[in-house]
């Protein structure tokens, strides 16, 4: 798989991760394949996110309980248990989506779960660009992109963001406010750059970064408003996201490595959101299931009756062809009959000939064995000499 080094641009979703990968693909990094990245949508001009290492990474979340939108519970040691096993097929991937070597930034938003994952597949040292969004920001635009009630949005944003604290723990990491970001763009160009030179793995590159371009990226794909919410969005912000946020608000620049520090624990509210999430993704995903199952049933139905009439009319033709034999064999049957009685009436008529044959030559015999017959002989020779004589005259 590709060397590296890598940079992993860790956000949650709907915090500006696409605009900080793609001001830092501007700069000299390689951003992957191109023909491998997700498809343009309004919410965002490009992505920069590999699709095949997005895939993978839903995958894997869906193996281990959750999905994007309802993270599952993660146990200790969870990247070493049977469910994510496969660092093969990983590093495949990775390698299909990043084919070129050399310096290399590859976001995600589900980084922020699977962080721990890729750290023992990805070669090191690894860098990372944290980007945060305020929670309302990162709701409001959950809500507008795929129609997620606020409060799921809020309690998404801080399992995300609490994961990815966690996850970045001893990794050289730039944190940065997206806000900062859209407010000063040349300002976080100008920071990366010092930092990616300041590491001995970007040596190589000797500061050959393209500020310019990188900066004009990131004011080609915003147009940004200030965000503005009502008192009852703000009310629904908890006091333990409040206090995540100000732990947020202290790590802008450069940490190495990153240490997460105390934090507080995740809100009940949000667990038991997210719990409740997952639960209706499990029902969605087994009503899913059973209606494709319920189309692919019916489908073997209408295949198997196109079969029946087929065979209903392989059964005709036969049975058409049997009648058509039966009329043959019932004609054959009567031409054989009239033969037959034809056969017998010879053979009535020669035993009539032969008895009548019998009987004329029994008269024969009768007749020369009769005195009459003797009597005569000499008359009859008499005759018979006359005739011969009289013949012989004619002939003359």
């Amino acid at each position: 798989m590709p060397a590296g080094p890598w940079v992993v641009v860790v956000g949650m979703h709907r915090s500006g991760t696409s605009a900080v990968a793609g001001a830092l693909a501007s700069l000299g990094l390689t951003a992957g394949r191109p023909d491998d990245r997700m498809e343009w949508a309004e919410s965002n001009p490009e992505h920069w996110e590999s699709l095949s290492l997005g895939l993978f990474n839903e995958g894997l979340l869906h193996r281990l309980g959750g999905s994007w939108n309802g993270p599952p519970d993660l146990p200790r040691h969870w990247v070493h248990s049977a469910s994510v096993l496969g660092g093969r097929e990983a590093e495949q991937t990775m390698a299909s989506a990043y084919p070129q070597p050399g310096p290399s930034v590859w976001k995600d938003p589900r980084l922020c779960l699977l962080l721990p994952y890729w750290r023992t597949v990805l070669p090191g040292p690894l860098t990372a660009v944290f980007v945060w969004r305020t929670p309302l920001a990162v709701a409001h635009s959950l809500q507008r992109r795929d129609g997620l009630p606020l409060l799921v949005g809020l309690a998404l944003w801080e399992r995300y963001n609490r994961a990815a604290l966690a996850g970045l723990e001893g990794i050289d990491t730039f944190a940065v406010d997206f806000d900062a970001v859209v407010a000063g763009p040349s300002e976080f160009v100008d920071q990366c750059s010092v930092w990616l030179n300041s590491l001995d793995q970007f040596a190589s590159v000797d500061g050959r970064w393209d500020q310019h371009r990188a900066t004009m990226s990131i004011a080609a794909e915003l147009s940004h408003r200030p965000d503005r919410f009502t008192e009852a969005d703000e009310a629904l912000v908890t006091a333990s996201q409040r206090e995540l946020i100000a732990r947020l608000q202290e790590l802008p620049g450069a940490h190495r490595p990153f240490q997460p520090g105390p934090g507080s624990v995740e809100s009940p509210w949000t667990t038991a959101i997210i719990d409740a999430t997952r639960a209706l993704d499990d029902q969605e995903r087994a009503a899913d299931a059973a209606n494709q199952r319920f189309w692919s049933i019916r489908a073997t139905l209408a295949s198997t009756i196109v079969e029946l009439r087929a065979v209903q009319n392989e059964v005709h033709d036969e049975r058409q062809a049997y009648r058509e034999l039966q009329r043959g064999r019932d004609e054959l049957q009567r031409a054989h009959d009239e033969l037959q009685r034809a056969h017998d009436l010879l053979i009535s008529e020669l035993e009539q000939a032969r008895s009548d044959l019998d009987e004329a030559g029994q008269k024969l015999v009768n007749l020369h064995q009769s005195t009459s017959w003797k009597i005569t002989k000499p008359l009859r020779s008499s005759v018979a000499y006359v005739e011969k004589r009289g013949g012989h005259r004619d002939g003359r």
